[in-house]
């Protein structure tokens, strides 16, 4: 079991310097080198300090996002899709200790001004990885720059909790809002309405991903996600 005494908090940055929490789900610790962040499946409330939305995190949740968080590590680093190794599980406290490169790639880009002053070719590196989850069943929802890193120059995915396979029961935005911000779903409603959803609709797993694609062109150039969701939806012609 790691000793947490000397790590502290990690933040994302936000475009006017100011500091953010670098996961709605779990708590991020950081340790002195930055080569390790902690993922601890629980709500500090002085990390996650609004009171709503940590009413609605009940115990069984986090348990859930915190298997799925490792089900999913797995299944991708056996396939050989680019992420961050496991360092040490700490199952009793919820806890998945992974290596770890001083920050995330939405924060390297703010720094930046830019991610393609951080990683030339990075957009190909991001569909490269897309197209290896499909393939492999996995469908990736949360899509944000902060889930993503760089390793020795490659794009690397993690933040695996919510990730599924087609397999799983449709899901309503309702069941799914706990991980959704509030600034994420203010945007998510003319979405909806292109897709003819609303938040109680019963929603298929690759349907989803459609929608997040979608969503988060708000953090990604319009064309990469215009050409994510067409490799999309050729993943599934494939599979039918």
């Amino acid at each position: 079991m790691q000793d947490l005494s000397q790590w502290t908090y990690h933040y994302d940055v936000q475009p006017d310097g100011r500091p953010m929490r670098a996961n709605l789900v779990y708590t991020a610790y950081i340790n002195p080198e930055r080569n390790q962040l902690c993922m601890e499946f629980s709500r500090q409330p002085d990390y996650h300090n609004n009171d709503i939305e940590n009413e609605r995190w009940t115990d069984t949740m986090l348990e859930e996002r915190f298997r799925r968080e490792i089900k999913y590590q797995v299944k991708a680093k056996a396939n050989n899709i680019p992420t961050l190794d496991i360092i040490d599980i700490d199952y009793a406290n919820r806890r998945i200790f992974i290596e770890w490169y001083d920050t995330d790639f939405y924060t390297l880009g703010q720094r930046a001004n830019g991610y393609d002053n951080v990683l030339p070719g990075w957009e190909d590196q991001w569909l490269n990885i897309m197209t290896q989850l499909w393939t492999n069943d996995m469908y990736k929802i949360s899509l944000h720059p902060n889930s993503f890193a760089i390793k020795n120059n490659t794009l690397v995915a993690f933040n695996w909790f919510f990730t599924y396979n087609k397999e799983e029961p449709a899901m309503s935005l309702k069941e799914l809002s706990a991980q959704i911000s509030t600034e994420r779903m203010d945007k998510l409603q003319p979405v909806m309405d292109m897709y003819n959803v609303t938040v109680d609709t019963l929603i298929p797993v690759t349907t989803l991903q459609a929608i997040s694609l979608t969503v988060f062109k708000t953090n990604y150039p319009h064309n990469l996600m215009d050409t994510a969701k067409t490799l999309l939806q050729e993943s599934l012609d494939k599979t039918v």
